[in-house]
């Protein structure tokens, strides 16, 4: 083969060596802290103004590889709940929102904007629910928020790519123990936890300062 298959070969390699070295480190060692998500729900002008903080989600392992070049990618899911009493709860909205974990001049980055000096615990940005027909507020103890969060690094398509590339040359692609196997180590990379919320209302905006004075 060519320089340029070799080049790229190489390239290839020397990503996929770090990634099963720390796969194999997490599994012989004890393992970081798991996940831990939280959640609080305001209802505010018909809408479920949702904060959700993670804790202990980016691990040192994954955040290291961030660093070596990977992007990262931060999956938040939320659904709010309608509580029916003699019967099932009803999803009354779902959202999902994306974000993109990224390293620049040592810096981890959110969203390629927002700069996360402490990983330990992230508050992510609010999430804005806006249910047809609108929440009313006599009614808001019937609802609740559920949250699911997700980070992952390495997927299980990006590792086969690699395997691919390191068994150029031959004939058979991976076969089936080799996508298990994949799959594995690209879900022992993932990072998940998940928070449920009553929603509540928003407190009363203070009175104006003429009105107080009166």
């Amino acid at each position: 083969m060519g320089t340029p298959w070799r080049s790229a070969r190489r390239q290839w390699m020397a990503l996929a060596l770090p990634v099963a070295f720390l796969w194999a480190g997490s599994a012989l060692a004890e393992g970081p802290r798991p996940p831990l998500a939280r959640c609080s729900a305001l209802l505010a002008s018909g809408r479920a103004l949702v904060d959700v903080t993670v804790e202990h989600l980016f691990t040192e392992d994954l955040v290291r590889l961030v660093r070596l070049g990977l992007i990262g990618r931060v999956r938040v899911e939320v659904a709010l709940i309608r509580r029916q009493p003699f019967w099932f709860d009803a999803v009354v909205l779902e959202e999902q929102r994306e974000l993109v974990v990224s390293a620049a001049e040592g810096a981890v980055l959110l969203d390629g904007t927002r700069e996360l000096p402490q990983l330990e615990r992230v508050q992510l940005d609010r999430l804005a629910l806006r249910p047809q027909p609108r929440v009313e507020p006599e009614e808001v103890q019937r609802y609740r928020v559920e949250v699911k969060v997700h980070f992952q690094v390495i997927t299980a398509s990006s590792l086969r790519e690699v395997a691919r590339w390191i068994a150029s040359g031959r004939e058979e692609e991976p076969g089936a123990v080799s996508r298990r196997l994949l799959e594995a180590v690209a879900s022992d990379l993932t990072r998940e936890a998940s928070a449920r919320c009553d929603v509540e209302r928003a407190p009363a905006a203070a009175p104006a300062a003429a009105d107080a004075g009166q």
